[in-house]
């Protein structure tokens, strides 16, 4: 009678006089992957993901039969590699797997949506994210929701409900608050003229903080936006980047700040 396989597993490889001994991944058929750690910890992580990897569900499955967990790795594994800004998907599924990785799809509802926004935390503070926070997280299970769906994974892809979208925000800095600010990063010792330019553009353009730190004066570049101060044009996005839903469209630029920028 044949002796009934032990599954995946994990199985110390001996070095050699030349090279340091590695956990190995053993499965049934003779599967032998090197995790390439000698870290027990780090290598229980990986047999986890093999495991994970080997029952994730290949065809369509119901709701009940298939966890979020798998439902985020197929997106993030499939998905985010193609998208302009993966690792906002990366930020948003840390997140959601602590509370959501475990639950069946079939758990999803209101109740458990609700009760996962009164759950979030800061990790480094402990305090209440903001609903904007939950929203955008939910936001991204429920993508990966209708991914999943669409490319066969899934039967259905049920409702995630989101927080109440937080109010306008409808306070602004004034001129002389604006001045103050200015004020401030100019009287630092180092790098002041570096956050008040920072500052400035900021004011003057609107840009969002990754497209100002990227920008090039009179030349184009393929990792970020330029300015052309001949015509007085900010070009916020990169020659060779994925256009996004914030399309990051050219803008003339006021005649004070284009002056400030051509000194």
């Amino acid at each position: 009678m044949p002796r009934k396989s032990p599954g995946a597993r994990l199985h110390w490889r001996t070095g050699t006089a030349t090279r340091s001994g590695v956990w190995q991944i053993r499965d049934t058929g003779d599967i032998r992957l090197s995790t390439g750690t000698n870290s027990r910890p780090e290598a229980e992580r990986q047999l986890q993901a093999y495991l994970d990897r080997k029952h994730r569900p290949s065809g369509p499955t119901r709701a009940t039969e298939i966890t979020v967990g798998q439902i985020l790795e197929i997106y993030a594994g499939e998905h985010a590699p193609n998208v302009a800004d993966p690792a906002r998907i990366a930020y948003a599924i840390d997140a959601l797997a602590p509370f959501w990785g475990d639950l069946w799809v079939s758990d999803l509802k209101g109740e458990t949506c609700r009760r996962y926004a009164k759950s979030r935390r800061n990790a480094r503070t402990g305090n209440p994210v903001s609903a904007g926070t939950v929203r955008r997280e939910l936001g991204t299970l429920q993508a990966a929701l209708n991914y999943c769906a669409g490319e066969g994974y899934l039967l259905e892809a049920p409702k995630v409900v989101l927080p109440d979208s937080p109010p306008p925000k409808e306070r602004w800095l004034t001129r002389q608050e604006a001045a103050w600010l200015l004020r401030g990063a100019r009287a630092l010792n180092r790098d002041g003229r570096h956050l008040a330019d920072f500052i400035l553009c900021g004011l003057y353009t609107g840009s969002r903080k990754d497209t100002i730190l990227r920008l090039h004066i009179d030349t184009p570049s393929t990792r970020g936006g330029w300015i052309d101060t001949r015509n007085g044009i900010l070009y916020r996005k990169p020659s060779e980047k994925t256009e996004t839903k914030k399309r990051q469209r050219p803008a003339r630029l006021p005649k004070r700040y284009l002056a400030h920028v051509r000194r």
